[in-house]
């Protein structure tokens, strides 16, 4: 991630950023083989998924909807994040 400019928070080794504070910027993360990229603004973002893609073997899935278990809604420039679908088949498993 480094080589295609995202600098690395402090707080989350697998979090990135990319563009300038205060900026509108590019988020991604990163779990093990698993990168996902986020920015409201699709054409720079469709951008970085391109050079990550030359760089990496990936492929792009589309719009993000669950990440490890985690339903994943964007709405209005905000990230909804529930695990009500884990939490029921956990439920029902005990």
């Amino acid at each position: 991630m480094k080589e295609l400019g995202f600098k690395q928070l402090k707080s989350e080794a697998g979090t990135f950023w990319y563009g300038k504070v205060g900026t509108n910027i590019v988020v991604g993360v990163v779990y093990i083989d698993d990168p996902f990229f986020y920015r409201p603004d699709k054409i720079l973002l469709n951008k970085i998924k391109m050079r990550f893609m030359e760089k990496w073997e990936c492929r792009d899935l589309g719009d993000l909807s669950e990440f490890l278990w985690m339903c994943i809604v964007c709405h209005d420039h905000k990230i909804l994040i529930n695990q009500t679908d884990y939490l029921i088949k956990i439920l029902q498993y005990f």
